[in-house]
């Protein structure tokens, strides 16, 4: 068995058993008649380790933290995004470089990181689909963060795109995107590119 991450292990599928009540206990039952690959990032798991895993580009890909040696986060497909607060930093010729702080809220799948506004805009990242989204919110009517807003996002296209040009999971998250003609607000207004991280 290896002994560290980023491997393939052969692992069971596991079912948890039990009384659908909040709070209640859960009985894993694996099933040892079937055996799958699963990648496992992070840190290597032990036998018994009962790990969630997903089908990422034709292959089943999990995740084991350890809390020695990780902050935990939150789980964005293969992605770990820190459960705490981040910051978003940018490039802008016109109206000078800067940063704020993506402060952390909610827990799961519901979890998402969002600034003050700053510059008539509102920065925040979440988790749409499996996939780490950042959107920078405009306002094209009325005051920052009540007016009439559109976003761009690097997962969305022209005229609302970002280009996602790097993205580290984990403890030393970083994502990092450019903004030109895909975003043209955003250009027009001297934005170049945008950094989130973890500091």
């Amino acid at each position: 068995m290896p002994s560290e991450p980023n491997r393939v292990y052969l692992g069971h599928p596991v079912e948890l058993n039990g009384t659908e009540t909040e709070g209640g206990s859960a009985t894993p039952v694996g099933d040892t008649s079937t055996t799958i690959p699963v990648v496992v990032l992070w840190h290597s798991p032990s036998a018994g380790d009962i790990l969630t895993a997903y089908a990422v580009g034709g292959r089943w890909v999990a995740e084991r933290g350890s809390s020695s040696t990780t902050s935990g986060g939150i789980l964005c497909g293969a992605c770990q995004i820190p459960a705490k607060n981040l910051t978003v930093s940018w490039t802008n010729p016109i109206l000078g470089n800067g940063s704020e702080t993506l402060v952390y809220s909610g827990v799961g799948p519901t979890a998402t990181w969002a600034s003050n506004c700053s510059n008539q805009l509102v920065y925040s990242l979440q988790c749409t689909d499996g996939q780490v989204e950042f959107r920078a919110t405009f306002f094209v009517s009325g005051p920052c963060p009540t007016g009439s807003s559109q976003y761009c996002s690097n997962l969305r296209a022209s005229p609302f795109g970002l280009t996602q040009t790097g993205l580290t999971c984990g403890d030393d998250f970083l994502l990092t995107m450019t903004c030109g003609v895909a975003c043209p607000v955003l250009q027009t207004n001297g934005f170049e590119s945008f950094t989130v991280s973890h500091s």
